[in-house]
Order: structure tokens, then C-alpha cells, then sequence
């Protein structure tokens, strides 16, 4: 609100015909150079009306045109001013002086020359350097070379003496002046002195609010703009001045506790309320003179009306040249002392027109701002994230990856966390010592390698790599990439957090730009304000049940809107967090309140700080347009549960009871799952550890299993410490290992039979198939933790907590009262054991080992490059029916072991796929012995006898985890090409990156025309070009052939991938 209100005051002042100048330093004073655009803008067409009434018409009006156009001037030799303050001594300035008279002169239409009047300024030539400019402006000598610090300390100095003059001229005036007292030309000639006096000292008072500004010397301009108010109380520099000033205290931008004193001293009582009623006057006025200054244009024009193209050729060279807040240098996190924020990447990159907030940060990190295409849903960007992050399970195959690249250490700041080989089994105190000790190779492994590499590693049981994200990494503007789906989580803290398969992280790690299809954007508007049992959990959930598990495919997740503020970061970290489950490429908030008070609790005040000064780039612009828009009111909000078999299913809480029977779930709830790096902040487990308390209190115990894991080792740390454990264990919930657990899969379920039906319900984030226990007959559903607390107490699906009671032991009715709990800690969180590994300063003597006969880590052999031909009659291997999640094609849970071995985690390729021909799982028919066998298995005896191999798949084929061993497992195996309906992001860029061919039919219906006993040829690739479609043709049992229509999105460098053989063969290549 503060930076539009400033824009709105400084939109006033020059609708106004106010001397434009003074509000455009105010404004620029707060960094808010945008407005000062604005002012630039709006005064360039209130000089051409001006001009245009002015023209043949009596003297009055072309004195007012003549007044507008010299507003207009000024206007554009503050541009010099502004410039200036790029540097502490004028004289380095002659470059940015020349970009301000380059503006200065397309605004007056005069290549050579700017007057203004004599009485401020005189500047006679375009080329006179820097100091003479400033300093003859000011009234200095132009050889001395003074610090902007002293010119301010002079000025004040001015600002004394003028304040002498008036006391001295009041006086006067009490009594009656010099004793003349009388008419005449004395009279006359002692008012005209006066009037000179006047003059002289309102002369000095510009000049010393002006340097006061560009020194941010608060107390100059106070007393500046008071003397101003006292010397000239209409003169309308000053009113605007007052206005923009007044106005940003009113908006809380920064406390101006002094203001009032000064005006109500120096222009006696009550002034300061006359310059709040001015500045009622320019609100009222504004709605008068908006439709004359502001016309309709031909259609080449900005919001503002004013032709694009000079508006573009004014703002681009300033918004170079100007000094902003990104100059300060803040730590990345508090780990990482020698790396900083850079927001200065992110002013200079972005462009005029509205953005939204998803497009600030991503052209914010533009490789080449300045040659890439931008054209949403179409180009590919080349970007430059902030950082790394990877889990352990992903970052075997990554490291391994990077390690092949022979480069000394990582580009950029990377990170990695143990958090997936972790299985709940009896508790985290148990499971544990377990985990490490079956692990061991593999964390060994990657404490190594991350020390070898200089990337900072946290141990077992330091947390969810989300979680301890958000705690130490995340900050508002920055650009992520992980190894895992659920990256976006970041989007909590106002970050760019994008999913990847781990070659893109290699590309990173390498100092390769990131390369993304320019994303479109889904704006997500929330009013109202959540309350009782309505939570975070429920947004993501609505918007699911709105968008599907494909709707934000391609597009970033934008929220903004009232309701906002509503949520803490840590349920907005929640939204985005789930986000994934959309397809979203990520989602994200705009910088808030509730931000600062995450960072501050997380011991990152500075960045809070940092980010609130630079506001104005973490939210969208007035305008920003948006590809869809959705409305959810908060007020009316029901909670929500989704599922079963697919997050996307959406019924509100309601209706549920319903649902279930009607379609015959069942109703029995065996297990309830709170926590995963979705679910497992402070206030999630504060609020379902209110709702056990209630319960404890009433006597009325847990009816179905019930777990807990906490996100992190701060979390857990803090809860124990709290008696939120305590409370959870004595309604006999057991506290899991600070780790993913049942959310991936990682989870020794004994209370059922695999292939028993039951139901399952969790605060977690996805709910495919098999997903939490291997059952496929598990019902999964997915809910906030809050609702799945209640439910624990009801073993019943069908209970509804905001309208059903429960029985107590002795009979009586219990009712529970909505969650409630703490956002924060209120005594702060406790960091718990200390588990992060930092790089160490000498890494020469550290080495990395891969023992050849493991069979849990082997090092990667390169595969082949393409061979120059179109692939002929190849096998079928699998004609997918259905859904087929990264899940289906890689399994986790007990495979999960296997992720630094390609060989070995290659046996659970497809497993998990249904066959269209006999509506099976992992059974296909093999050419070669006429049997129906397992998917690997047929593939490895493709692959032995040469013979090439793809796959046909349905809708968002590879939707799910960022996990690229779904692309290298069947690349490994002989695959060439996976031709689908529709492919998920992600899973699309990683068979690109490992040399496979994603393709899409151009027609959804041609999947049909496929049968499984098919041989596939494609055809154009010795052709292959970014735009151009492939063919394929279907050779039938019959002898007779089919033709298709095959789109692809490859662009040219990823064609080059594609003939390399992979990504990484074309990075050795260069």
C-alpha cells in the first residue's frame, strides 16, 4: 500500500500542475524511482496540453502554457539531480549527466540547450560535466569537489540563516517595520524588498530540501519543507512536497515523529493541519482533472497514456543509472556470510510496462535482460537462480553428475539434505540410528562430495529439506531450483522456488544459465480473512479441486488480494508448497508483514528489513495482467478433503459424509498422518495440539492410529520444549523422525495386509496410488492437519468436526471448539542439535570414493550420441493407460535405496504403469519369447539385441515428483521416445536433458490409433528444428501404415542435447 500511495500522491501533483520536481524527490527519497517516472510521464502531457490551449489564445493562456512548460523543464533537470546521486562526488558523473540531459532534451524538444529560470538554475551545454551542473545549481564555485555530505551540511547552514531572515522580518513587521511606516514610493520600494527578500529565501529553501533529499538527510527536509510551508504556504512546490511528505508518513513508510512539531513551531499552531487539508484539496481536485490529462491514445501508448515508445526510451536509460536500495550488501543467510542478496540484478532487469509479481523476480534474473525474447507460454528464458537445493535421494544421481563435469567446486550456493532414505517404522528416536547405519554409504557419500564441492550439507535428522529451506534459505525475490517437486514451498517467503530433475541442477552447479519456457500466470485472488477451523491447507485445496492435477501446467501461481494477510508465511509456504499438485511450475506471495515476522523469528532481521525497502519489486504492479484469474473468499471458505487416488478430487468438509458413501470408501479410518514438509510448522502443530488437548480434557480418546513429524530438528526442538509432544503422545501419537517418511513412501505399515481396503487421511501433499504404504487398495485422502486430528478421534471419514459431537467415556456429548495456536513461538524457536556440515575452507586433500561393487552407488557411464538417423520400426515396449505419475514409471519407497545406482533402480522402471492390453501392472508382451513379462526385463532384452524401444502414454504423463530417474531409467534401458497426450513439466525437460524425444500427438484423439503391437518409426529428426513437427508412422500387424502428426517443444540448444546424447555430453562437449 505505501509505494501506490506515494504513486497516487505524486499522479496528484502532477495532474495538478504542481512543480513536479519536489514530489518527484520525495517520492525518489523512499527509492521509489518508478514514481518519479510517473511524474515524468504525466508532466510531458500536461506540457503538450498546455502547449495545445496555449496556442493562439490571449496572453493568460500562454502564460499558462508557458508555466506548464517550464514545470516541465525543472522537472527534467531534476533529472540531473536524481542522477547524481548515483555517486558521493559529482565529478564521476558525466556519463549518467549526459543519459539525464539525453531525457531533459526529448522532454523540452531542444537538442542542444535547457533553460530554466535564472532564478534556480542555469545550464547552457549538453555536454558540461557533472560538478558544474550540480554545483552551479546549488550556487558553489564549479571547481571545488564537495562531498554531497557537505553540500548538505551548507544547506542546512542556508536553511539557519533564511530562518534569521524571517524571525528578523516577523519582527519587524510586529512593530511596525523601520519607523517609515507609511505610503507611498518608500512604501512601494520596502514591499518590493520584501518581496526579494522572499524570493531569495524561498530560493535557498529549494535548494536546501533538494539536497537534503539527495543526502536523505531527514533533518534538512524537515525543516526545509517547514521554512517553505512558513515562506510560501499555497506555493504549490511546496503543497506538493508536503503532500508526497505527509503521505508517506500517513502510509506508514516511515515514522515522521518530528513533522508536526516543525510545522506547528515554525508556522504557529494548527499548520501541520493545514497541510493535511491540502492535501484534501489534491485528492479532490484529482477526480476533476483526470479525464482532461489523461486522454486515450492511438493504441501505442503506457497505463499513463503517454506514447510507449518515448516512455520506454525516457524510463530504460534512468532506471540504469539511478542509485536504489539494491546497492546494500545482505547476507544470503545467516550461513553464508560471504555470499549476498542481489536485488540490484533485479532492478536493472526489469522491464516498464505492469509486471506481475512471478514476472519480477523471474526477468529479474535474466542471464541477458537486454536480447531475451519474453513471450509468455512460448520463449525459453535463460536464468540465473540465487541457489541449489537438493535431497539426498535426488542428489546421489546430481552429484554424480556434476562430479562427471571435472569442475573444482559449485557456482552458485547449494545445499543438501538428508531427508527421503529415512523409513517410519517405531519413532524417530529408533529410526533414526537406523537410518544411519543402513545409509551409511550413501550419507558418507554425500557429507564428501558436498565438502569436496563446497556445498553445505545437513545430516540426518536435521529435517525436510523444505523446511529447513524456509528456516535459513528462503528470502522474498529470489530465484531456487531443487531436486524435488516441492520446492515451490519457498514461494511462502515471497521466493521463485522451482522443481527440477537434477541435470538442471548440474546446469546450475555448473554455472550454465537455467533454462525455463517463459512461464504464464495464474493470479489467485483471496479475499476476505480466514477463521476457525478454515486453514492454508483448504486454499490449495480449493484451488485444486478448480485447476486439476494439470491446470497450472506451465504457469506460475500468483496470490495476491486482502485475504493475504490473513496467512502466515507458514501457510503460505503450505499453498505453495502443494502447488506442485497442480502442475504449477511454482507459486508465490507477495512480501508482506507476516514475512518480516518469519525472518525476524528466524534470525534473518536483516533480510526483513532489506526486503521491506525494497517492497515495491515484491509485490505486483497496479495493472500487472494475468493469463486466468480465480476468486476464493476466505469468509466463506469450507475446509476441504481430497482424494482418494488424486489430490485434485476436491469435496468440501460438508459434503463428505456423503461422498463416502456414496461412492463406497471406506469409512473406517484406520491411520492419521499429520506433518511432511507440507504440514509441520509451529502453528500447524500448535493448532491440532489444541484440538488433542481438548480432547484429553474431555476424556475422549484417539480412535485410529495417529502420527506426527515434525519439518525440522528446530521444529521438533521448539514443540518439545513447548509440551506440544507431551500432548501428543498421550493421546497415543507416535512422533516420526524429522524426515519425509510415509509422505514418500517410507513407511513399514504393519496394521494392514497389502491389498486390504482402508482409508487413510493426511496433512501431506499427494495421494497416488500406493503412494504412503505400497497398498493400492489404501483409500489416501488429504486434508489440514487440524481436520486430521479431529478425525483421529472420530475413526470415522464420515464425521464433520464443525457440526458433530462425539461421546465421552461417560456418555456425554463433546464438541470441539475451532484450533487455535501461535504462529510463532512466543519464546522463540529452539535450534534443537546442531546437524549442518559447512564446506570447509581447505578441500584439497578431501577425496570422493564410489566402491565398484556397491550396489548402491556406481558411477555414470555416457550414453551414446544419436546416430544421425530417423529411428525405424521400433518396439512398443508399454502402451500406458491412465494416469502415470513419476510414481508409476520410478517407484519410491523401498527403491528409494537405489537412487545413486542407475543399473539397479532401473529394475523398477514401469513397474507401477497399467498395460492398455491386458489392464496390468508391469506385464508386458516381449517380441522375443511371445510371453507376457516384467517391463525391465522385456526392456533389458530389447536392449541386448540392439532393438530400439518407446513409449506411448495418456494425459500429464510424468505428473508428480521432480525425480529423474523416470527419464534416465528408461534411457538406460534402450528407450528412444516417449510419445504421450500431454506430458507434466518437469518430466518433460528431464527426458530432453538425458536425449530422449518427449513427444505429444498434435491430435489428443491419435493416441488411439495406436496399438500396442505397433512398430513406430520417426521420421524429420535429420531434419529436427525448434517449430517444426515430426511424423510418425505406425507399421500395423496387417503390413498396412498409419501417419501422425508428432509436435515436440525442443528449442535449437535443446536439439543439441538430443544429438549429444544427453545434456551432459553436450556440457563436455564445450
Amino acid at each position: 500500500m505505501a509505494d501506490q500511495g506515494v504513486r497516487f500522491l505524486v499522479r496528484c501533483g502532477a495532474l495538478l500542475r504542481l512543480p513536479q520536481p519536489t514530489v518527484a524527490l520525495a517520492a525518489t527519497y523512499y527509492h521509489r524511482h518508478e514514481s518519479f517516472f510517473d511524474a515524468v510521464e504525466l508532466a510531458a502531457l500536461g506540457r503538450d496540453e498546455a502547449k495545445g490551449q496555449g496556442e493562439g489564445a490571449g496572453a493568460g493562456s500562454r502564460e499558462t502554457a508557458r508555466t506548464a512548460q517550464m514545470d516541465t523543464e525543472l522537472l527534467a533537470a531534476t533529472c540531473l539531480h536524481l542522477a547524481c546521486k548515483q555517486s558521493e562526488v559529482v565529478r564521476k558523473l558525466r556519463d549518467v549527466v549526459n543519459v539525464a540531459f539525453w531525457v531533459a532534451t526529448d522532454v523540452r524538444g531542444e537538442a542542444t540547450r535547457l533553460r530554466l529560470d535564472d532564478t534556480f538554475w542555469s545550464l547552457k551545454d549538453a555536454v558540461i560535466q557533472a560538478e558544474l551542473v550540480l554545483l552551479r545549481v546549488l550556487g558553489f564555485d564549479a571547481r571545488a569537489d564537495l562531498p554531497f555530505v557537505r553540500i548538505a551540511e551548507v544547506m542546512a547552514a542556508q536553511r539557519d540563516e533564511v530562518l534569521d531572515e524571517h524571525e528578523y522580518d516577523r519582527g519587524r513587521s510586529a512593530s511596525g517595520g523601520d519607523g517609515s511606516g507609511g505610503d507611498g514610493e518608500g512604501g512601494e520600494q520596502e514591499d518590493d524588498d520584501a518581496r526579494r527578500r522572499q524570493q531569495r529565501r524561498l530560493v535557498r529553501v529549494r535548494d536546501a530540501a533538494q539536497a537534503a533529499v539527495m543526502v536523505a538527510n531527514e533533518a534538512v527536509l524537515d525543516r526545509a519543507l517547514c521554512l517553505g510551508i512558513i515562506c510560501e504556504p499555497d506555493g504549490g512546490w511546496v503543497l506538493g512536497l508536503a503532500a508526497s511528505y505527509m503521505g508517506m508518513d500517513a502510509m506508514g513508510m516511515r515514522p515522521r515523529r518530528g513533522f508536526r512539531r516543525w510545522c506547528d513551531d515554525f508556522g504557529g499552531a494548527g499548520m501541520s493541519d493545514k497541510v493535511s487539508d491540502a492535501i484534501d484539496r489534491i485528492t479532490v481536485a484529482l477526480g476533476e482533472r483526470l479525464e482532461r490529462a489523461v486522454k486515450p491514445g492511438t493504441g501505442d501508448e503506457t497505463s499513463n497514456g503517454m506514447p510507449a515508445s518515448r516512455s520506454a526510451a525516457c524510463k530504460a536509460p534512468l532506471a540504469r543509472a539511478f542509485a536504489s536500495i539494491a546497492d546494500k550488501r545482505v547476507a544470503l543467510s545467516n550461513l553464508e556470510k560471504d555470499k549476498f542478496i542481489n536485488y540490484k540484478r533485479i532492478e536493472d532487469n526489469l522491464k516498464i510496462h505492469p509486471l506481475t509479481l512471478a514476472e519480477k523476480v523471474v526477468y529479474g534474473h535474466l542471464d541477458d535482460a537486454v536480447n531475451q525474447d519474453i513471450q509468455r507460454g512460448s520463449s525459453y528464458l535463460k536464468l540465473r537462480p540465487d541457489r541449489v537445493a537438493c535431497q539426498d535421494a535426488t542428489a546421489q544421481m546430481a552429484l554424480l553428475q556434476f562430479m562427471s563435469a571435472g569442475l573444482p567446486t559449485v557456482a552458485v550456493p547449494t545445499t543438501v539434505h538428508c531427508d527421503h532414505l529415512i523409513e517410519a517404522q517405531l519413532g524417530g528416536a529408533k529410526d533414526l540410528p537406523r537410518a544411519k547405519d543402513i545409509n551409511k554409504e550413501v550419507y558418507d557419500f554425500l557429507s564428501t562430495c558436498s565438502a569436496k564441492y563446497g556445498i553445505g550439507f545437513w545430516r540426518p535428522g536435521s529435517g525436510i529439506i523444505h523446511q529447513i529451506i524456509l528456516e535459513n534459505y528462503a528470502f522474498p525475490g529470489g530465484l531456487m531450483i531443487g531436486t524435488d517437486s516441492h520446492t515451490p514451498n519457498a514461494g511462502g517467503l515471497g521466493m521463485v522456488a522451482v522443481g527440477v530433475g537434477g541435470a538442471d541442477a548440474v546446469d546450475v552447479m555448473a554455472d550454465i544459465p537455467w533454462e525455463l519456457k517463459c512461464p504464464k500466470v495464474i493470479g489467485v485472488k483471496l479475499t476476505g480473512k480466514l477463521s476457525g477451523w478454515t486453514s492454508p491447507k483448504d486454499v490449495i485445496l480449493k484451488v485444486a479441486g478448480i485447476l486439476t492435477v494439470k491446470g497450472g501446467t506451465g504457469a506460475i501461481v500468483e496470490y495476491f488480494g486482502p485475504g493475504v494477510d490473513s496467512i502466515s508465511c507458514t501457510g503460505m509456504a503450505t499453498i505453495c508448497n502443494m502447488g506442485a499438485e497442480i502442475g504449477a511450475t511454482t507459486s508465490i506471495f507477495p512480501f508482506n508483514s507476516r514475512m518480516a515476522d518469519y525472518l525476524r523469528a528466524t534470525n534473518r532481521a536483516a533480510i526483513a528489513d532489506y526486503a521491506s525497502a525494497f517492497k515495491h519489486n515484491l509485490t505486483a504492479d497496479a495493472g500487472a495482467k494475468y493469463d486466468q484469474i480465480i476468486e476464493i473468499d476466505l469468509n466463506t471458505l469450507e475446509p476441504h478433503i481430497n482424494g482418494p487416488f488424486t489430490p485434485d478430487l476436491a469435496t468440501p468438509i460438508s459434503k463428505f459424509a456423503e461422498a463416502v458413501a456414496k461412492n463406497g470408501w471406506p469409512a473406517e479410518l484406520k491411520v492419521g498422518l499429520i506433518g511432511s514438509c507440507t504440514n509441520s510448522s509451529y502453528e500447524d502443530m500448535a493448532r491440532s495440539a489444541s484440538l488433542a488437548r481438548q480432547a484429553i480434557a474431555a476424556g475422549v480418546p484417539a480412535k485410529a492410529k495417529f502420527t506426527i513429524t515434525p519439518g525440522s530438528e528446530q521444529v521438533r526442538a521448539t514443540i518439545e520444549r513447548d509440551g506440544l509432544i507431551p500432548t501428543f503422545e498421550q493421546v497415543n501419537g507416535v512422533v516420526l523422525a524429522n524426515a519425509c517418511g510415509p509422505c514418500i513412501g517410507q513407511w513399514d505399515r504393519q496394521d494392514v495386509k497389502k491389498g486390504d481396503k482402508n482409508s487413510i487421511i493426511t496433512s501431506y501433499n499427494r495421494n497416488f496410488t500406493g503412494r504412503n504404504d505400497a497398498n493400492p487398495a489404501t483409500h489416501s485422502f488429504v486434508a489440514s492437519p487440524e481436520i486430521v486430528t479431529a478425525l483421529v478421534f472420530a475413526g470415522d471419514l464420515r464425521f464433520n468436526p464443525l457440526t458433530d459431537s462425539l461421546k465421552t467415556a461417560d456418555g456425554k456429548e463433546f464438541r470441539f471448539q475451532p484450533p487455535s495456536g501461535d504462529e510463532l513461538p512466543v519464546r522463540g524457536y529452539d535450534a534443537g542439535e546442531d546437524t549442518f556440515q559447512a564446506p570447509p575452507a581447505d578441500r584439497s586433500s578431501i577425496q570422493v570414493k564410489v566402491d565398484p561393487s556397491s550396489n548402491r552407488l556406481q558411477l555414470l557411464t555416457p550414453f551414446n550420441k544419436w546416430d544421425g538417423k530417423d529411428y525405424e520400426k521400433a518396439e512398443i515396449l508399454i502402451k500406458v493407460k491412465g494416469k502415470c505419475t513419476t510414481d508409476h514409471i520410478s517407484m519410491a519407497g523401498p527403491w528409494l535405496k537405489y537412487r545413486g545406482h542407475l543399473d539397479n533402480i532401473s529394475n523398477n522402471m514401469l513397474i507401477g504403469a497399467i498395460n492398455i492390453e491386458n489392464g496390468e501392472a508391469n506385464s508386458v508382451k516381449n517380441v522375443l519369447t511371445g510371453k507376457y513379462e516384467a517391463v525391465p526385463k522385456t526392456a533389458r532384452d530389447y536392449k541386448a539385441k540392439g532393438m530400439k524401444w518407446v513409449v506411448i502414454g495418456d494425459e500429464n504423463y510424468g505428473e508428480g515428483s521432480s525425480r529423474e530417474h523416470a527419464a534416465l531409467e528408461v534411457r538406460h534401458l534402450g528407450g528412444v521416445a516417449v510419445i504421450v497426450r500431454s506430458f507434466a513439466r518437469i518430466h518433460e525437460t528431464n527426458l530432453k536433458k538425458q536425449g530422449m524425444l518427449p513427444l505429444t500427438f498434435a491430435d489428443p484423439k491419435d493416441y488411439d490409433r495406436i496399438e500396442p503391437s505397433d512398430k513406430v518409426s520417426i521420421k524429420g529428426l535429420t531434419t529436427f528444428a525448434p517449430g517444426v513437427p515430426l511424423t510418425l508412422v505406425a507399421h500395423k500387424a496387417n503390413g498396412s501404415t498409419v501417419e501422425i502428426k508428432l509436435n515436440h517443444t525442443f528449442n535449437a540448444g535443446q536439439i543439441e542435447w538430443f544429438k549429444a546424447g544427453s545434456a551432459l555430453n553436450r556440457m563436455a562437449q564445450a
